[in-house]
C-alpha cells in the first residue's frame, strides 16, 4: 500500500512539473537558440569576408545575417547588418545602392529612437553624398546628424561628423570653414581621451 501511494505520489509531482516546464518548451521551440548562434556565425563569415576584399562571399553572409535578424525579431541587429550591407557597397563604389541599405537602417533606428545609430546613418549618408559630389546634401545629412545628437554626452560621433563637415569645406576649396570644424572636432576628441582621432585631425 505504501508503495502504491509513493507512486501515486511521484505521478503526481511529475505532471505538475510537466506543466510547469510546458511553456519554458514553447518558448524554446519559438525561439530556438540556434538562431541566435547562427546570426552571429553569419557576422563573424561576413567580417571575414570583407577582411579579404571577398565582397561577394561578404554580401551573401549579410543578406543571411539579416534574414535571421529579422528571425528573430531584432530590429537592432537588423538594423545594424543593413548598415553594413550598405558599408560594403560603398566600398564596391555602388553608391546608390549603399544609400538604399543607409536609408533601410536609419529608418530602422529613428522606429527604435536609437540616437547614436541615427546620427551615424546620417553621417553614413551624408559620406556617400560626399563622395558622389553632392557636397549641399551632404552637409544637410552631416548637420541633421549633429541635431540628433546635441543633446547626448557621446563625443565620438561628433567629432566623426565635425570631421567630416570640416573635409568637406576643404573640398569645395573653403579651408578657413574647414580648419573651424577640425578644431571643433579636435577639442571633442581631447575632452573624450580620443588620441587616435587627434592624430587623423593634425596628420
Amino acid at each position: 500500500m505504501k508503495f502504491d501511494y509513493l507512486i501515486r505520489v511521484m505521478v503526481l509531482w511529475l505532471s505538475v512539473i510537466g506543466l510547469c516546464l510546458q511553456p519554458l518548451y514553447s518558448s524554446a521551440r519559438e525561439n530556438p537558440p540556434d538562431l541566435d548562434t547562427s546570426f552571429l556565425e553569419l557576422t563573424s563569415k561576413a567580417h571575414h569576408s570583407e577582411s579579404i576584399y571577398d565582397w561577394a562571399n561578404a554580401l551573401i553572409f549579410l543578406g543571411q545575417a539579416r534574414d535571421k535578424a529579422r528571425s528573430l525579431g531584432d530590429k537592432k541587429r537588423e538594423a545594424d547588418t543593413l548598415n553594413n550591407i550598405g558599408n560594403v557597397y560603398v566600398q564596391i563604389s555602388q553608391p546608390n545602392k549603399a544609400l538604399d541599405y543607409y536609408q533601410q537602417s536609419l529608418s530602422i533606428m529613428q522606429e527604435l529612437r536609437y540616437k547614436e545609430g541615427e546620427s551615424t546613418e546620417l553621417n553614413n549618408i551624408g559620406l556617400v553624398y560626399s563622395n558622389i559630389g553632392q557636397p549641399d546634401k551632404a552637409l544637410d545629412y552631416y548637420q541633421k546628424s549633429l541635431a540628433v545628437i546635441k543633446d547626448e554626452p557621446e563625443k565620438g560621433d561628433k567629432a566623426s561628423t565635425l570631421n567630416n563637415i570640416g573635409q568637406l569645406y576643404l573640398s569645395m576649396g573653403q579651408p578657413q570653414k574647414a580648419l573651424d570644424y577640425y578644431l571643433q572636432a579636435q577639442t571633442l576628441n581631447k575632452a573624450s581621451g580620443n588620441k587616435a582621432g587627434e592624430t587623423i585631425l593634425l596628420g
